[in-house]
C-alpha cells in the first residue's frame, strides 16, 4: 500500500527498516509498517482524491508535465522583464526569482535542466 507525508520525514521502524518519504510523493510502505506510518501522519494513496494527489500542500505540481510548463512559463515572464539582477553569471534566472515567481521551491539542478531544455525548444 502506498502511503504520502505532507512533509520530508525519515522513519525509522522498530523492525530494523528506514523509509524517507518525500513530501507528497507517495511510497509504498510494507504492510508490517502501516501502523507506524499512520501514527507518524502518513496518508493513504487511496484516501486522497485525483485533484490532492495532483499537487500537494504548495500547490506544486506533482505531474512532471505540469511542473516542466510551469517552469517555460516562468523562464519567459523572467527573460521578458529583463532584470540583470534576476539572473546567474551564466543567464539562468536565480532560483529565489524562480521560487517567488512560481510558489513553490524550485532548486538549481532543476532549474539547470529545465532552462537548457527550454533554450533548444527556442531554438527549434
Amino acid at each position: 500500500m502506498k502511503f504520502i507525508m505532507h512533509r520530508d520525514k525519515v522513519l525509522a521502524s522498530t523492525m530494523g527498516l528506514a523509509l524517507a518519504f518525500e513530501k507528497g510523493v507517495p511510497m509504498e510502505v510494507p504492510a508490517y509498517m502501516i501502523r507506524e506510518v499512520m501514527a507518524a501522519g502518513g496518508v493513504s494513496q487511496e484516501e486522497l482524491s485525483d485533484e490532492e494527489l495532483q499537487t500537494n500542500a504548495t500547490g506544486e505540481p506533482a505531474d512532471p508535465a505540469a511542473r516542466e510548463a510551469a517552469l517555460f512559463g516562468a523562464f519567459e515572464k523572467i527573460i521578458l522583464r529583463n532584470v540583470r539582477e534576476e539572473f546567474t553569471a551564466g543567464g539562468a534566472p536565480h532560483t529565489g526569482v524562480m521560487t517567488k515567481e512560481l510558489g513553490w521551491a524550485v532548486n538549481a539542478k532543476e532549474r539547470d535542466l529545465a532552462f537548457a531544455k527550454f533554450k533548444a525548444d527556442q531554438t527549434d
